[in-house]
């Protein structure tokens, strides 16, 4: 009679990397009571949106709009026993966007009726756009509907959005920058059919999809500090400066990994990195060849953000304003954060920014906040993040190069956005894609354990 293996400890699991697909891989594994040990390199948890200082403020690398569709990210905060309205301000979607050139504005805003309802009645009731483009964006919509959001070929948003008979007007005040905001990717160069997928779950579900979640607290109280106690309350383990440097593998199966200091045995790796990092772990091993090449393949966009304090009593009307036709694209008044008077101002993806120095790009997105607000004053002090490798490239035909989340190797997972969720670089996407790592490797777990509990029991 086989042993009895019933009473054996359940099957170790190491996630690398700490950023937000790998908290929640490391989240769901604890919550399933199942040993988990997340290493991350760094000295703070978070990744990509993590918290820097400014002064005497704790700030985020990024400002991140949320919306309500972000259900997985939602699920976590309350798997974590955390209330929304401690975490966010919940509001219909309001879009206003001001022209530096021609100071006209454009502005929709969602109501609280039922979806599709809801988006129609915004495109109806919006200001800035012309009776005939209002017409044209419902009708752009209806035919995505009736396409069930998906494209027979893969073409660039620009491409879709003229085929579409969309004017420069419309998809200036309208698609590009909802596109800019949510693949980072120019419209020359962006997945339609990824940027389609956005608008179906945004959109075309539930009405409550749409709301923008305002973020009152800084990214890391949203997730990585709350993750940090939850994983190690349940069981879980978390190592801070651990950087893996190799992965291990026999038999075509995961053995463990090496850090700096030593070695680890494991039955599961989730590699919770970005691809380039997955990509150099992965390309010593001829097992893993498919999934290296097509890590290979991704490119980069970055993410510039400039922080400027004002004087305490300086504020915008919006705590979020788009700008059109100049560098600075969204402004974020950081005051519902407690933070009175400072400025984040961001600028996504690629552009002329890029090869400005910090005091040049510092003195143009002053220059044009100076447009749109000249009674305000010069700012106190200021501050650069570029984020060089920011997400990776939404391009069109990206798709066919997203990995799977299983790798050809027994017990190796990939995580992250870049996976193939079919939603573009964002803390969504990096959630589902840790979530459904974890679900599988529980279900792996369990699968053993019954097949263990049926040979006891023979």
């Amino acid at each position: 009679m086989p042993p009895d293996t019933s009473s054996k400890k359940p099957t170790p699991v190491i996630i690398a990397g700490g950023g937000w697909s790998g908290l929640a891989a490391a989240i769901e594994l604890a919550h399933h009571k199942i040993p988990v040990t997340l290493l991350e390199s760094a000295k703070q948890l978070g990744g990509r949106a993590r918290c820097v200082r400014f002064n005497d403020h704790q700030v985020d690398n990024g400002p991140h709009i949320m919306i309500g569709a972000y259900s997985s990210m939602l699920y976590l905060t309350k798997l974590m026993k955390l209330k929304e309205s401690d975490l966010f301000i919940r509001k219909p979607l309001r879009l206003f966007l001001r022209s530096l050139k021609t100071r006209k504005s454009f502005e929709l805003r969602t109501h609280r009726i039922p979806a599709p309802l809801h988006l129609l009645t915004a495109l109806l009731t919006c200001s800035g756009l012309k009776a005939s483009e209002k017409w044209l964006a419902i009708r752009f919509m209806n035919n995505m509907q009736r396409r069930n959001f998906i494209l027979d070929k893969d073409v660039s948003v620009s491409d879709l959005l003229h085929s579409e008979a969309q004017t420069e007007h419309l998809i200036n005040c309208l698609w590009a920058p909802l596109c800019i905001a949510t693949l980072n990717t120019p419209l020359e160069k962006a997945s339609a059919q990824i940027f389609i997928h956005v608008l179906q779950e945004s959109f075309s579900e539930k009405r409550k999809h749409s709301d923008t979640l305002i973020p009152k607290v800084s990214l890391g109280d949203v997730l990585p500090n709350p993750a940090f106690d939850f994983i190690e309350r349940n069981g879980g383990h978390i190592e801070l400066g651990q950087r893996v440097t190799d992965i291990h593998i026999q038999d075509n199966a995961v053995t463990g990994l090496s850090i700096s200091d030593r070695k680890m045995a494991a039955d599961h790796i989730i590699l919770a990195l970005p691809q380039y990092a997955a990509h150099t772990l992965l390309k010593p091993h001829i097992s893993c060849n498919t999934a290296s090449d097509k890590l290979q393949q991704f490119s980069t966009q970055p993410i510039c953000t400039i922080y400027l304090q004002y004087p305490r009593q300086i504020k915008m009307k919006l705590m979020m304003t788009g700008v059109q036709d100049g560098i600075s694209q969204w402004i974020f008044d950081r005051r519902i954060c407690g933070q009175n008077g400072l400025m984040a101002v961001i600028i996504s993806a690629e552009g002329g920014h890029i090869n400005m120095d910090n005091q040049t790009l510092i003195q143009t997105v002053i220059d044009e906040l100076a447009i749109l607000r000249p009674d305000w004053p010069k700012p106190l002090d200021t501050m650069v993040i570029r984020e060089k490798r920011a997400t990776f490239n939404c391009h069109t035909g990206v798709s066919k190069h997203r990995p799977d989340h299983k790798t050809p190797v027994m017990g190796c997972w990939l995580a992250g956005d870049y996976t193939n969720t079919g939603l573009p670089a964002t803390l969504e996407g990096g959630i589902r894609s840790g979530l459904e790592c974890a679900r599988a490797v529980i279900q792996s777990i369990e699968g053993i354990k019954s097949i263990n509990e049926e040979r006891s029991n023979a």
